[in-house]
């Protein structure tokens, strides 16, 4: 016998509260919003989650602004528009690429290093939150298991 159409919504509705995407989801708005009250904690009023992205991914010797775009999955024009915020704000600064001058190495400054160590501080905060609902081996195995899905290697991520 086939279900209807109403019987395969009461189905689904009753497996979508432990589906992959809506688990996810909540995750990352969970960790949104502990990033963001730290953050705001230590003085970012200008805080927002898309910066990070680049933050994390610019290099200590530089990174080129189309590598960038690459490494954080996101199109180069809505990388310029971060990074025209970020180099306002005083995060970042641009200069030539010594090679290619078709490409532009993005940097961080002083204030943008401190930035991105904060934001490292912010990760450990959080991460021991987790551990201390989980512990550390599910932590570690559900990052394995992320990895494996992302399809990177350990040292790649």
């Amino acid at each position: 016998m086939e279900r209807t159409l109403d019987e395969w919504m009461t189905f689904i509705a009753q497996r979508q509260k432990h589906s992959l995407p809506r688990l996810l989801a909540l995750l990352r708005k969970d960790m949104e919003q502990k990033f963001t009250e730290k953050m705001l904690a230590r003085g970012y009023n200008d805080f927002k989650m898309g910066h990070i992205v680049l933050l994390v991914n610019i290099d200590p010797d530089g990174t080129i602004n189309n590598e960038l775009a690459r490494l954080a999955k996101i199109t180069k024009q809505g990388m310029n528009k971060v990074v025209k915020i970020l180099e306002s704000a005083g995060y970042i600064y641009t200069e030539p690429h010594q090679t290619d001058k078709r490409a532009i190495l993005l940097k961080l400054t002083d204030k943008g290093k401190q930035k991105r160590l904060d934001l490292y501080h912010c990760h450990v905060e959080i991460r021991k939150e987790y551990e201390e609902v989980v512990g550390q081996d599910d932590i570690d195995h559900m990052l394995r298991t992320l990895r494996k899905l992302l399809g990177y290697h350990e040292d790649q991520i």
